[in-house]
Protein backbone atom coordinates (compact mmCIF):
# COMPACT_ATOMS: atom_id res chain seq x y z
CA UNK A 1 0.00 0.00 0.00
CA UNK A 2 1.18 3.43 -0.86
CA UNK A 3 1.55 5.43 2.50
CA UNK A 4 3.08 8.42 0.75
CA UNK A 5 -0.12 10.58 -0.20
CA UNK A 6 -1.48 10.00 3.38
CA UNK A 7 1.70 10.55 5.04
CA UNK A 8 1.78 14.00 2.95
CA UNK A 9 -1.93 14.99 4.19
CA UNK A 10 -0.79 14.86 7.84
CA UNK A 11 2.09 16.47 7.41
CA UNK A 12 -0.56 19.15 6.18
CA UNK A 13 -2.44 18.91 8.79
CA UNK A 14 0.04 19.38 11.13
CA UNK A 15 1.62 22.64 10.03
CA UNK A 16 -1.80 24.19 9.44
CA UNK A 17 -2.20 22.96 13.80
CA UNK A 18 1.21 24.05 14.40
CA UNK A 19 0.58 27.53 12.91
CA UNK A 20 -2.60 27.90 15.22
CA UNK A 21 -2.68 30.32 18.20
CA UNK A 22 -5.69 29.48 20.66
CA UNK A 23 -5.15 32.92 21.65
CA UNK A 24 -6.30 34.65 18.36
CA UNK A 25 -9.18 36.51 19.04
CA UNK A 26 -13.12 35.65 17.04
CA UNK A 27 -13.88 39.32 16.85
CA UNK A 28 -15.04 41.79 19.86
CA UNK A 29 -19.02 42.17 20.28
CA UNK A 30 -19.30 45.40 18.41
CA UNK A 31 -18.47 46.57 15.32
CA UNK A 32 -16.95 49.61 14.39
CA UNK A 33 -17.11 51.95 11.50
CA UNK A 34 -13.35 52.88 10.24
CA UNK A 35 -11.86 54.96 7.68
CA UNK A 36 -8.17 53.62 8.89
CA UNK A 37 -7.09 51.20 11.58
CA UNK A 38 -4.57 52.30 14.09
CA UNK A 39 -1.05 51.27 13.39
CA UNK A 40 -1.86 50.79 9.70
CA UNK A 41 1.14 51.95 8.81
CA UNK A 42 3.51 50.11 11.13
CA UNK A 43 1.53 46.64 9.96
CA UNK A 44 1.93 47.41 6.39
CA UNK A 45 5.62 48.12 7.19
CA UNK A 46 5.62 44.57 8.87
CA UNK A 47 3.89 42.72 6.23
CA UNK A 48 4.04 44.19 3.07
CA UNK A 49 6.99 44.26 -0.06
CA UNK A 50 6.73 46.99 -2.36
CA UNK A 51 7.47 45.97 -6.02
CA UNK A 52 6.28 48.75 -8.40
CA UNK A 53 6.66 48.08 -11.94
CA UNK A 54 7.11 50.11 -15.09
CA UNK A 55 3.61 49.74 -16.21
CA UNK A 56 0.77 49.58 -13.85
CA UNK A 57 -2.13 46.72 -14.32
CA UNK A 58 -3.59 48.13 -17.54
CA UNK A 59 -0.25 48.42 -19.22
CA UNK A 60 0.07 52.23 -18.20
CA UNK A 61 3.43 54.08 -17.39
CA UNK A 62 3.19 53.34 -13.38
CA UNK A 63 2.45 56.38 -11.28
CA UNK A 64 3.54 56.14 -7.74
CA UNK A 65 0.86 58.58 -6.44
CA UNK A 66 -1.90 56.85 -7.66
CA UNK A 67 -1.37 53.67 -5.55
CA UNK A 68 -4.23 52.79 -2.99
CA UNK A 69 -4.44 52.61 0.43
CA UNK A 70 -8.06 52.29 1.77
CA UNK A 71 -7.78 48.51 2.22
CA UNK A 72 -4.05 48.83 3.11
CA UNK A 73 -5.49 51.23 5.93
CA UNK A 74 -7.92 48.99 6.91
CA UNK A 75 -4.76 45.71 7.53
CA UNK A 76 -7.23 44.54 4.64
CA UNK A 77 -4.57 42.76 1.94
CA UNK A 78 -7.70 41.77 -0.01
CA UNK A 79 -10.96 44.00 -0.34
CA UNK A 80 -12.40 41.52 1.77
CA UNK A 81 -16.07 42.03 2.56
CA UNK A 82 -17.80 40.60 5.32
CA UNK A 83 -17.17 42.16 8.75
CA UNK A 84 -19.17 39.79 10.47
CA UNK A 85 -17.83 36.79 9.39
CA UNK A 86 -14.24 36.85 9.89
CA UNK A 87 -11.76 36.23 12.84
CA UNK A 88 -9.75 39.24 14.03
CA UNK A 89 -12.27 41.31 12.57
CA UNK A 90 -12.61 44.78 14.51
CA UNK A 91 -15.13 46.63 12.35
CA UNK A 92 -15.76 48.02 8.53
CA UNK A 93 -15.60 51.05 5.80
CA UNK A 94 -18.57 52.66 4.28
CA UNK A 95 -18.39 50.03 1.39
CA UNK A 96 -18.25 47.19 4.39
CA UNK A 97 -14.85 46.00 3.98
CA UNK A 98 -13.25 44.48 6.96
CA UNK A 99 -11.30 46.57 9.21
CA UNK A 100 -8.97 43.58 10.52
CA UNK A 101 -7.13 44.04 14.47
CA UNK A 102 -4.06 42.46 12.45
CA UNK A 103 -3.13 41.94 8.87
CA UNK A 104 -2.13 38.46 9.50
CA UNK A 105 -6.55 37.97 9.59
CA UNK A 106 -6.75 38.93 6.07
CA UNK A 107 -4.12 36.84 4.97
CA UNK A 108 -5.85 34.05 6.36
CA UNK A 109 -9.36 35.08 4.96
CA UNK A 110 -8.28 35.43 1.67
CA UNK A 111 -6.78 31.83 1.38
CA UNK A 112 -9.53 30.79 2.74
CA UNK A 113 -12.24 32.49 0.18
CA UNK A 114 -9.26 30.68 -3.09
CA UNK A 115 -9.53 27.47 -1.81
CA UNK A 116 -13.79 27.68 -0.38
CA UNK A 117 -14.36 28.90 -3.92
CA UNK A 118 -12.36 26.43 -6.29
CA UNK A 119 -13.31 23.42 -4.33
CA UNK A 120 -16.47 23.89 -2.85
CA UNK A 121 -18.17 26.15 -5.20
CA UNK A 122 -16.36 24.55 -7.84
CA UNK A 123 -14.77 27.69 -10.10
CA UNK A 124 -12.03 26.39 -11.71
CA UNK A 125 -10.72 28.97 -13.75
CA UNK A 126 -9.81 32.59 -13.03
CA UNK A 127 -12.83 33.81 -15.37
CA UNK A 128 -14.89 31.94 -12.51
CA UNK A 129 -13.47 32.55 -9.82
CA UNK A 130 -13.20 36.23 -10.09
CA UNK A 131 -16.38 36.36 -11.08
CA UNK A 132 -17.07 34.92 -7.21
CA UNK A 133 -14.09 37.04 -5.33
CA UNK A 134 -14.68 40.58 -7.52
CA UNK A 135 -18.20 40.05 -9.41
CA UNK A 136 -18.75 42.52 -12.47
CA UNK A 137 -22.14 43.82 -10.45
CA UNK A 138 -19.71 45.49 -7.23
CA UNK A 139 -18.66 48.52 -7.10
CA UNK A 140 -14.45 48.94 -6.43
CA UNK A 141 -13.90 48.83 -3.46
CA UNK A 142 -10.22 49.43 -3.10
CA UNK A 143 -10.77 52.77 -5.27
CA UNK A 144 -13.49 54.65 -3.28
CA UNK A 145 -15.47 54.64 -6.66
CA UNK A 146 -18.96 55.48 -4.56
CA UNK A 147 -20.31 58.82 -4.97
CA UNK A 148 -22.04 59.76 -1.35
CA UNK A 149 -25.22 58.96 -1.91
CA UNK A 150 -23.33 55.33 -2.18
CA UNK A 151 -23.97 54.84 -5.74
CA UNK A 152 -21.57 53.18 -7.95
CA UNK A 153 -18.87 55.30 -9.94
CA UNK A 154 -17.22 52.23 -11.33
CA UNK A 155 -17.63 48.68 -11.30
CA UNK A 156 -15.31 45.46 -11.64
CA UNK A 157 -13.88 44.54 -14.50
CA UNK A 158 -13.38 40.81 -14.18
CA UNK A 159 -11.60 40.11 -17.89
CA UNK A 160 -8.85 43.22 -17.10
CA UNK A 161 -8.66 41.33 -13.50
CA UNK A 162 -8.20 37.98 -14.96
CA UNK A 163 -5.74 38.68 -17.62
CA UNK A 164 -3.27 40.76 -15.30
CA UNK A 165 -3.37 37.43 -13.16
CA UNK A 166 -2.80 35.03 -15.76
CA UNK A 167 0.02 37.46 -17.60
CA UNK A 168 1.71 37.19 -13.61
CA UNK A 169 1.06 33.42 -13.33
CA UNK A 170 2.61 32.60 -16.69
CA UNK A 171 -0.60 31.10 -17.62
CA UNK A 172 -0.89 31.00 -21.68
CA UNK A 173 -2.86 28.72 -24.14
CA UNK A 174 -2.94 28.84 -28.08
CA UNK A 175 -6.16 29.91 -29.62
CA UNK A 176 -7.57 28.21 -32.99
CA UNK A 177 -5.56 30.41 -34.99
CA UNK A 178 -2.46 29.15 -33.29
CA UNK A 179 -1.64 32.57 -31.45
CA UNK A 180 -0.69 32.38 -28.59
CA UNK A 181 -3.29 34.07 -26.01
CA UNK A 182 -3.82 34.50 -21.95
CA UNK A 183 -5.56 31.49 -20.47
CA UNK A 184 -8.08 32.69 -18.22
CA UNK A 185 -10.32 29.75 -18.97
CA UNK A 186 -8.82 27.08 -17.82
CA UNK A 187 -8.60 24.73 -14.72
CA UNK A 188 -5.97 27.43 -12.79
CA UNK A 189 -4.78 24.41 -11.03
CA UNK A 190 -3.95 25.92 -7.84
CA UNK A 191 -4.30 22.41 -6.16
CA UNK A 192 -1.67 19.89 -6.07
CA UNK A 193 -2.33 16.21 -6.19
CA UNK A 194 -2.93 16.25 -2.12
CA UNK A 195 -5.48 18.93 -2.82
CA UNK A 196 -3.23 21.46 -0.50
CA UNK A 197 -2.22 24.82 -2.00
CA UNK A 198 0.85 25.02 -4.40
CA UNK A 199 3.15 27.59 -5.65
CA UNK A 200 0.33 28.93 -8.14
CA UNK A 201 -1.72 29.67 -5.24
CA UNK A 202 0.91 31.15 -3.73
CA UNK A 203 1.26 33.57 -6.58
CA UNK A 204 -2.19 34.64 -6.79
CA UNK A 205 -2.17 35.70 -3.30
CA UNK A 206 0.54 37.87 -4.11
CA UNK A 207 -0.83 39.13 -7.41
CA UNK A 208 -4.35 39.57 -6.24
CA UNK A 209 -2.91 42.07 -3.50
CA UNK A 210 -0.74 43.88 -6.46
CA UNK A 211 -3.70 44.53 -8.78
CA UNK A 212 -6.55 45.28 -5.34
CA UNK A 213 -3.70 47.49 -3.38
CA UNK A 214 -1.35 49.19 -5.41
CA UNK A 215 1.73 46.81 -6.25
CA UNK A 216 1.89 45.60 -2.60
CA UNK A 217 1.84 42.26 -1.91
CA UNK A 218 2.73 40.46 1.33
CA UNK A 219 6.25 38.79 2.61
CA UNK A 220 6.27 35.18 1.65
CA UNK A 221 6.43 34.12 5.83
CA UNK A 222 3.21 35.83 6.03
CA UNK A 223 2.10 34.37 2.64
CA UNK A 224 2.78 30.85 4.01
CA UNK A 225 0.83 31.87 7.69
CA UNK A 226 -2.33 32.93 5.88
CA UNK A 227 -2.17 29.41 3.97
CA UNK A 228 -1.55 27.39 7.36
CA UNK A 229 -4.10 29.59 9.02
CA UNK A 230 -6.81 29.64 6.51
CA UNK A 231 -9.57 26.87 7.84
CA UNK A 232 -9.02 29.48 10.74
CA UNK A 233 -10.36 32.70 9.24
CA UNK A 234 -14.13 31.83 8.60
CA UNK A 235 -16.10 32.07 12.39
CA UNK A 236 -18.27 29.52 11.92
CA UNK A 237 -17.87 27.94 7.90
CA UNK A 238 -20.20 24.87 9.08
CA UNK A 239 -23.44 27.23 9.64
CA UNK A 240 -23.01 29.33 6.67
CA UNK A 241 -20.59 30.25 3.80
CA UNK A 242 -18.12 33.11 4.48
CA UNK A 243 -18.84 36.32 2.46
CA UNK A 244 -16.71 37.81 -0.25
Amino acid sequence: MNLIPKLAAILSLGLQVSCAHDDEPVQPQTLKFYKQVPGWRAQATNYLLQDYPRQDKRGQPFNASTRKLRCIKLNNYGCIKGPDKWRGAIGYDSARHTAFQDAKYSLMAKAYLFKEIYVDRGKKSLNAMFGEYAPSDDCVGSDANQNEDGTCTKYNDVDAYTKFLARNLGMYTTDENGKRVLDVFSDAKILNIFGQPNERFRQLMKYTSAYEIGWRYAKDEWIEYGIANMNRACINPSKERCPL
